[in-house]
């Protein structure tokens, strides 16, 4: 894809029809499009595919194995034109993403990042005048581990599911992704670097790691979120905990807003295969 600032013309020459799978689409949109929002849609280098919530995550799977591509679950058609939107905000190659996510030792280098953004915060602070509450980072409490972690009901791509009627949408979208695995995705996409969504190496790097470490494959993608599904789970507490720390880093809304500790999220981690990530 070109990355000049030109970049909508030529991509609406070469990428504007729907392709020729079945399964298929031009955008009937039931979110209500924009002009622009319904141009950049048109400019996705990427096969689109249209399939009923209840059925998308077979449809990924038979996506998966068929070797055109990775397939990523974004979700409704809202979430499709914000995700297109956001190939706009990141103007390198994913050659240049992906170079740069090689340079970066995971976890540790998602920690890192906290760190930093965290020391910024409290010099932009000082520089206004303002003395931060407290100079330490703030880390979430871990808590007691719980005598009965509540039930997840989550054994399915929630992208997948609609957050007001709580049931699978009449369409989810699906982009196959021109990657060689699920964690080169993020980099096709220009994915992040808003609010404290991480830049594209970021997720490239931390899902090779979990990738090599528990078998993470990358399943929905939408414009806040990320969705994993794990062929091993962490074997002990101590390791679900160390594990929770990594999710936290890499979006403290899971612990936030979510478990409100670090041991109810570890314990859910011995529990589940889905991985859910959100950044407001």
């Amino acid at each position: 894809m070109a990355n000049n600032s030109g970049w909508l013309d030529p991509l609406r020459s070469v990428f504007g029809s729907a392709t020729s799978s079945p399964t298929s689409h031009e955008p009937d949109l039931g979110y209500a499009l924009s002009e622009a929002e319904r141009a950049l849609i048109e400019t996705l280098p990427f096969q689109r595919h249209a399939v009923p919530g209840d059925r998308v995550f077979a449809a990924w799977q038979q996506l998966r194995v068929a070797g055109d591509g990775y397939p990523i679950i974004v979700g409704d058609d809202e979430s499709l034109a914000r995700l297109a939107e956001g190939l706009a905000f990141d103007d390198r190659e994913s050659g240049e993403i992906l170079e740069a996510a090689a340079a970066l030792q995971m976890p540790e280098a998602m920690a890192a990042r906290r760190r930093q953004e965290h020391d910024e915060a409290v010099d932009y602070l000082r520089s206004v005048g303002q003395e931060p509450d407290g100079e330490e980072m703030d880390e979430p409490p871990t808590g007691d581990w719980p005598a009965h972690a509540p039930e997840l009901g989550v054994d399915g791509p929630l992208l997948a599911i609609g957050v007001l009627a709580q049931r699978p949408l009449d369409r989810a979208n699906i982009l196959v992704i021109p990657a060689a695995s699920g964690p080169e995705v993020p980099a096709h996409l220009r994915y992040g670097n808003w609010n404290e969504c991480p830049r594209a190496e970021y997720h490239v790097a931390l899902l090779r790691s979990w990738h090599e470490r528990y078998g993470a494959e990358l399943v929905s993608m939408g414009a806040d979120t990320v969705e994993l599904r794990v062929k091993r789970r962490p074997a002990s507490r101590e390791e679900a905990l160390a594990l929770a720390r990594e999710h936290y880093a890499y979006c403290n809304e899971t612990v936030d807003q979510g478990t409100q500790g670090l041991a109810t999220r570890a314990a859910n981690l011995m529990r589940s295969d889905w991985w859910f990530f959100w950044w407001d």
